[in-house]
This record gives C-alpha cells, structure tokens and sequence, in this order.
C-alpha cells in the first residue's frame, strides 16, 4: 500500500519536459507559417520555362564513310546507332542532335533536333534516319557546338554541365587540316567558347585517322575543353568506352535518375 505522505507524481502535461516540447513545437508552427509563403516568393524567381542547367549535343557523322563495316558485322552507321541507344541521358538534361554537313560548305545550320528535355527517343529516331553520303565536315560541326553552347542560355554554365557527344568515322575530310583549322576557329576565345565537355567516338579508324581524332582532342583541351577520345574496333571495345562515359556522367553530384535507354528493338 502507498504511504499517505508520498507526494504523487504531477500530471504528463505539467511536467517539464511536456512544457518544453510544447514551446518548441509552438515556434516551428509559427516558422511553418511564414515559410509557406516564403516558398512561393522564391518559386517565383525561377520560371517554369528556366532552362534546364544539364545539356548534351550529340554530333552524328553522316558521311559515306559511315556505311563502312565495323567489327566485320554491322556498319560503322549502326554501330554509333548503337553507342547512342546505349547513351544515358537525364530528364532534366536538353538533348540536341547535329549532323556532319555533307557538302563542305560552311552551312553549320545542320541542328536536325534542337535541345528540348525528355526526347531522347526523337534523337535516336532522326539519326537512324540519316543516311550515309558525301564527306565529314565535323570540324563545322563541332565548332558550331562549341559556339551554341557557348551563348546565353548556356554560356553561364560549368564545363561538366555541357557535354557534346561525338560519333564519327573519322576525322574532317573537307579542311586540308582539320586540327589546325579548329585551333584557328578557337583562337584567342577558344577558352570561352570550347569550355564543354566532348566525348568523341572514333568507329574502327585507321592507325592515321585514330592520330587525327586524338590530336582533335588534345587541340580541344588546349582550347579550355575537357575532351576524351574512344576508338573502339569491335562491339566489345564500343560497349566499355560508352559505359566509361556513362559511369563519368553518373558521377557528377545532385543529378536524378537516368531516364531509361531507347529499348531495343526486337
């Protein structure tokens, strides 16, 4: 039986602890309330229609070299159709597509896909709709790359939100010197306007073609990119070099899942 003289225990709501917790949950009540508000102040400083701060341009070379056979199976056509499928994009990442201009000309409006979120699919839909035909003016291409990405709304954005992904059968075949004619496209700005990152995918070069594309790649570097060169042979080859890229690009901090590979066909 209790002794008489026992004081008894208060009441949960008149202890302490109870008080304070009840004070402390008043002022995050209070700071909810004028968060709310606050949000959409903040919100309305980033339009929907802000552009998305991930973007990729993907150069596709629609040369008659193309049509060439890769690892003695498919075309080099189909094998960057492949390394493309294979290619992981995000859903806030702007995707663009470029073709090689196959008349040597200076035309550099061959944008056939220009950079939209959550397309991947038309990407790789209108460059296997491509055919092969005439000669690779890529240095054409990739510097009117380099120069999109290099105006508003992109010029603001670091290098390793900016990827320009490159799938060619060789180097340029319409300037006489293709390196040195990207070192004087770049010049004196190039720091400025070659601040991207390039991924190039060389399909079963020669040994003097595979020369070229890594000399195009160091000329990138000097000019302030970040480049990396892959010159795959067979299918195997193609598979790591496009995973290495891929497992590059997933290492980059803050980013959402990657949308799902255009499927395979059956």
């Amino acid at each position: 039986m209790a002794n008489g003289d026992e004081k008894k225990s208060p009441a949960f709501y008149e202890r302490r602890q109870f008080k304070g917790a009840v004070a402390v949950l008043g002022v995050i009540t209070a700071l909810l309330a004028i968060a709310g508000p606050l949000r959409s102040a903040v919100s309305g400083l980033f339009p929907a229609g802000t552009p998305p701060s991930l973007n990729a341009e993907v150069i596709f070379d629609t040369s008659a070299a193309m049509g060439k056979t890769f690892d003695g199976r498919e075309k080099r056509r189909e094998a960057s159709l492949e390394a493309l499928r294979a290619s992981r994009f995000w859903p806030n990442e702007g995707v663009a597509l470029r073709r090689t201009e196959p008349g040597c000309g200076d035309d550099t409006s061959d944008l056939l896909v220009p950079f939209d979120t959550d397309h991947t699919a038309e990407v790789y839909a209108v460059a296997k709709a491509q055919r092969p035909g005439g000669k690779s003016n890529l240095i054409a291409a990739v510097s009117a790359a380099m120069a999109e990405l290099a105006e508003p709304p992109y010029d603001d954005d670091p290098p390793s939100s900016k990827r320009v992904l490159v799938f060619t059968a060789g180097l340029d075949r319409c300037a006489p010197d293709p390196v040195g004619e990207l070192e004087q496209l770049v010049g004196g700005s190039g720091p400025a306007r070659a601040r991207s990152e390039f991924k190039l995918f060389g399909l079963n070069l020669s040994p003097k073609e595979r020369r070229q594309l890594h000399a195009l790649g160091r000329a990138l570097e000097r000019s302030g990119a970040y480049a990396k060169v892959w010159t795959p042979s067979n299918f195997e080859q193609l598979y790591r070099a496009v995973e290495a890229m891929n497992e590059e690009a997933e290492s980059r901090p803050g980013l959402p899942e990657p949308e799902e590979t255009v499927p395979r066909e059956g």
